[in-house]
């Protein structure tokens, strides 16, 4: 752009103003505007007079990413899908964008566009990211192995998912929002409270079993292949924790429990005959209790914790047999 002064007098001064607007969206990179002005007079000036102004873009990329997962608990042997939601929102492309993650303990990649050179440390290639695109997403899936050790004492995982420019980028508008951790509770259900009602057993009377259970752990008790819940057994009998495989005498189902809450299962039992009255010492309950599945069906921190009782019941009355003793008499 030429700018034509008419001429001036000595001693005179004055200016110019040229006014630029910095193009929406930047390309990658650009950190700086440089402006130069060349002032030319040939008859008076034996040479151009050059001026350079420097000023820094304020303006850098700014990559965000979230990680979520689904089911919302590990399971052995089962997929864990990580959905990866990445973007930028600001007013600079990006270049040479790439995500990375490292692989959870106990597991086995088994999706697709994901490469890792040691089987621990797996990157996506995004390629350039223009400003302004967001919502795109890309999946990473890894299968639990399930061995018998994390069945008993499932793990928490924390799984945290990177977004970056290359290496030759200029950094971060906030770096902040470039890491997601994709965070995986475990839950670990205990009994609280176990009673009997009523306690004194009488034959073909109904019996209420009331069962306070809460989730102490930090992800959702429920059974992660179908989101439902989990059954609870009573049991006439000592029971052991795990390994089990046997069903209660009589059971019912509790719904799922979050977190820190707890929930209150009342068992109905139309009542015991004199027979089994007169044979029962003690009453346990169990939750998270299935005869085909030793460890239960919700994976939790700590199986052993599961059992509640005992509770002894009295019978209303006893039968007492006394022998007939015949003495014979000396005549």
């Amino acid at each position: 752009m030429v700018f034509h002064i008419p001429a001036i007098i000595a001693p005179t001064s004055g200016q110019a103003q040229l006014v630029l607007q910095v193009d929406d969206p930047l390309p990658s990179g650009a950190n700086l505007v440089t402006n130069r002005a060349t002032m030319t007079h040939p008859p008076s000036l034996s040479a151009p007079i050059d001026v350079q102004d420097v000023d820094l873009i304020g303006t850098l990329p700014d990559l965000t990413i979230n990680a979520v997962h689904n089911p919302s608990i590990f399971s052995p042997g089962k997929l864990m899908n990580y959905t990866v939601i990445y973007g930028n929102v600001e007013h600079m492309h990006a270049k040479d964008v790439v995500i990375t993650t490292t692989l959870p303990s106990g597991t086995i990649y088994e999706g697709y566009g994901w490469t890792s050179s040691d089987g621990q440390t797996y990157t996506y290639a995004i390629g350039d990211l223009l400003a302004g695109n967001t919502g795109n997403t890309i999946t990473f899936t890894v299968r639990y192995s399930g061995s018998e050790p994390q069945e008993i004492n499932a793990s928490e995982f924390n799984t945290i998912f990177t977004i970056a420019e290359g290496g030759s980028a200029g950094g971060d508008a906030n770096p902040g929002d470039n890491s997601s951790n994709a965070y995986i509770g475990v839950p670990d259900l205990a009994v609280l409270d176990f009673t009997v009602e009523p306690l004194t057993l009488e034959p073909n009377t109904p019996v209420t079993f009331t069962i306070l259970i809460e989730n102490q752990g930090t992800g959702m008790a429920w059974n992660p292949d179908n989101g439902g819940g989990f059954w609870v057994d009573i049991f006439t009998a000592t029971v052991d924790s795990y390994p089990y495989e046997r069903d209660g005498e009589f059971y019912g189902g509790s719904p799922p429990i979050a977190p820190g809450d707890t929930h209150t299962l009342v068992i109905a039992h139309a009542g015991f005959t004199k027979q089994q009255i007169q044979g029962i010492e003690e009453f346990y309950t169990k939750v998270d209790n299935h005869p085909q599945a030793t460890y239960g069906l919700v994976p939790e921190s700590n199986e052993m914790n599961n059992i509640g009782g005992p509770v002894s019941p009295s019978p209303s009355n006893y039968d007492i047999y006394l022998p007939l003793v015949q003495k014979n008499r000396g005549q």
